[in-house]
């Protein structure tokens, strides 16, 4: 993204509809939708883009364009994005998303926060 796309998005998510469709987004889904997909339940702090708008306002304000996702996922996402070409694949899914494999109560213990499906992992409370 070229520097006056840079200025142009940062204006877009300064504003009070930026941030009502951020709290639209949560409200529906509080979590990150890659951890829940292999098991652990993971606040969502960031708001991504599904499909990247790479300065399409359009599909920048597209609701149904974005997803919650923790930091570590979206970070990974980004990161995949702004060096590949191909589409990006969350850690133990399919193409279509779809889990491959419940994540392990060790890797698990290892997330803040985090709890996996059915089980004690992570902290209580």
């Amino acid at each position: 993204m070229d520097q006056a796309t840079k200025r142009l998005v940062g204006k877009w998510t300064k504003t009070r509809r930026w941030r009502a469709l951020v709290l639209d987004v949560l409200e529906d889904q509080p979590f990150c939708l890659f951890c829940e997909q292999v098991g652990i339940v993971e606040p969502a702090q960031a708001i991504d883009h599904i499909k990247p708008h790479r300065g399409d306002e359009d599909l920048f304000w597209d609701r149904d364009n974005l997803q919650p996702l923790c930091f570590r996922c979206h970070n990974a996402k980004a990161q995949h994005e702004r060096f590949s070409t191909r589409p990006y694949q969350p850690p133990g899914c399919d193409l279509e998303g779809r889990p491959l494999k419940i994540m392990s109560e060790s890797r698990a213990r290892g997330r803040v926060g985090s709890v996996a499906y059915g089980g004690q992992v992570g902290e209580a409370e």
